[in-house]
């Protein structure tokens, strides 16, 4: 919520039943964090109206039945992977260097992120002067990284932690550098960052199938839950 927050100009509102996250310019509200007992049904409904809701399995059972039987759908499903010191298993190309990025690198991690994502220039992460906000805003609890290889910058990614968790967000590779181990050896060297930096646990978000998830599960990522993301269909 906090990336959300610095980068997108998000804004979190606690609302007894959840943490409702809205974009200033455009995007759908998203409702995480659950807490409605499901005898307090209609006033989540009544929140979550033009919304996605994600469930996770913190969620408290029967909210989500609740929410299907007046025609919330799921949208979307995503899984989030933990990865733990005894699990980890860097797999690193020497040819490979990835290294933290300053204020003056900034825009060329920027380049590589809209490369690797394919962002819309409408999208608040396209612009520049968001991402050199969101690492002002974020500096104290967050590593930058750029990967790159004989041809020059080639991936991305951000490291954020919060006391013994990390998080590692944004990762991504220029198309003409996928499968030669950009990805692989970046996110391994931001595992082995969080680790070193005394995290306990590293999570990350991702689709379900796909060359992603292989990779995350190559360098000692696991399954950690699934998550659903609910909206009117």
């Amino acid at each position: 919520m906090r990336v959300a927050c610095a980068w997108q100009g998000a804004t979190v509102t606690d609302l007894g039943l959840g943490w409702m996250i809205r974009w200033p310019r455009s995007g759908v509200p998203v409702l995480l964090g659950v807490t409605a007992r499901p005898e307090q049904l209609p006033d989540l409904l009544a929140a979550a109206q033009g919304a996605q809701v994600v469930i996770t399995p913190a969620t408290p059972p029967g909210v989500e039945r609740g929410l299907r039987r007046y025609g919330f759908r799921v949208c979307r499903i995503s899984l989030v992977l933990e990865c733990r010191p005894e699990w980890a298993r860097p797999t690193l190309r020497p040819e490979i260097e990835v290294a933290e990025v300053t204020q003056a690198d900034l825009d060329t991690w920027h380049r590589v992120f809209i490369s690797a994502f394919g962002t819309p220039a409408g999208d608040p992460m396209a612009d520049p002067l968001a991402a050199r906000q969101a690492f002002a805003a974020l500096a104290d609890r967050s590593c930058w990284l750029l990967a790159r290889n004989g041809h020059g910058p080639a991936g991305c990614g951000i490291l954020y932690q919060e006391r013994e968790i990390a998080f590692l967000l944004a990762v991504g590779t220029l198309p003409s550098a996928r499968r030669r181990g950009v990805g692989t050896t970046l996110v391994s060297t931001a595992v082995s960052r969080a680790l070193a930096g005394n995290a306990g646990l590293v999570f990350l978000e991702t689709a379900r199938e796909g060359i992603a998830r292989r990779l995350y599960q190559r360098v000692g990522f696991r399954v950690a839950y699934q998550r659903r993301t609910l909206m009117v269909s």
